[in-house]
């Protein structure tokens, strides 16, 4: 005897249930497919593929849609669709944060008008005691390299200051 199929989902914590059942395999297909990533690239690609799954049951359920039957090209169709670098909410090609908006240009170091020092007075002062309590730890020698380095210079104007 053939079992009938599952019931379509008929609310909207119905559906959650459907996608929860089908949540650990979208999941897991995605960790496959971006097993070529590391760290925090491959959580976010993850992440990204369960949030665009879900979405993609919801479409179908708002619009009258069968789910079953496609959960298995759901996830395998949300998984291409971030390789390809879509995302579900779109990032803004000019924000310079953005992966999207960094890609083929070169972002420089900002510039001194353009850095934002958000530091509490208390942080800055916490900071220069924990700094000085770290300085009087160090032997003479490495404490003046560690004070050049502290205004800016680089390893190698400091090498060359220091003979």
């Amino acid at each position: 005897m053939i079992a009938a199929p599952p019931a379509e989902p008929q609310t909207l914590a119905e559906l959650h249930e459907l996608y929860m059942q089908s949540h650990g395999k979208i999941e897991g297909h995605a960790h496959r497919r971006f097993d070529h990533l590391h760290g925090h690239d491959r959580d976010e690609a993850v992440a990204e593929t369960v949030a665009r799954a879900y979405s993609d049951y919801h479409r179908l359920f708002t619009q009258g849609r069968q789910i079953e039957g496609k959960r298995g090209g759901i996830a395998v169709f949300a998984a291409k669709t971030v390789a390809s670098g879509r995302r579900l909410v779109s990032e803004s090609v000019n924000d310079v944060i953005s992966p999207a908006g960094r890609e083929g240009r070169k972002v420089g170091e900002p510039r001194e008008h353009e850095c934002v020092n958000d530091e509490s007075p208390a942080e800055k002062a916490a900071f220069s005691v924990d700094m000085q309590e770290w300085l009087a730890g160090l032997d003479p020698r490495l404490r003046v390299v560690a004070e050049l380095l502290a205004t800016g210079l680089t390893n190698e104007r400091s090498a060359g200051m220091r003979n």
